[in-house]
């Protein structure tokens, strides 16, 4: 089975920032503010026109890395008021090893976030990430797509 972190990079012409909610918006840079930022920048990006620049793929190896790479990303580039992205996990399997289920797919994601906004909680810790394992029930799938962002 095969992950891979799809995104779309889009820019917008420069422009000063003087709302004091879209510089507050602007100013979340870590995953801990991951919440905000998804709450936050859609706003923030309906009011400007975005041309798509480039796309980029990443193969990981687990849902987990996707969907961390992705924040990282969207957390480090969220202070970027001409820069956006979009992106997606893809699942790949030869044999039916993809989920199906996209309510435990969230639900996974959610743990995932919780665990990067707070690394110290006692499922968190290395060596217990047992927790975002993925059960197929009895049957899988061989792809799957989720989007990550926007959620």
């Amino acid at each position: 089975m095969k992950w891979t972190l799809y995104l779309m990079l889009f820019t917008a012409p420069a422009a000063n920032v003087t709302d004091p909610a879209e510089q507050q918006c602007l100013s979340y840079q870590t995953v801990r503010n991951i919440d905000d930022i998804f709450k936050c920048r859609p706003d923030f990006e309906s009011k400007r026109i975005w041309s798509l620049q480039s796309t980029s793929q990443f193969d990981v190896s687990t849902l987990e890395a996707c969907v961390e790479r992705q924040d990282q990303l969207i957390a480090s580039s969220n202070i970027a008021s001409t820069m956006t992205l979009r992106s997606w996990c893809f699942c790949d399997a030869e044999k039916d090893e993809c989920p199906k289920d996209e309510n435990s797919i969230h639900k996974k994601v959610d743990d995932i976030r919780s665990c990067e906004k707070n690394p110290d909680q006692k499922d968190c810790k290395s060596g217990q990430k047992k927790l975002f394992s993925l059960d197929l029930g009895t049957q899988g799938a061989k792809s799957f797509s989720l989007r990550l962002y926007p959620p």
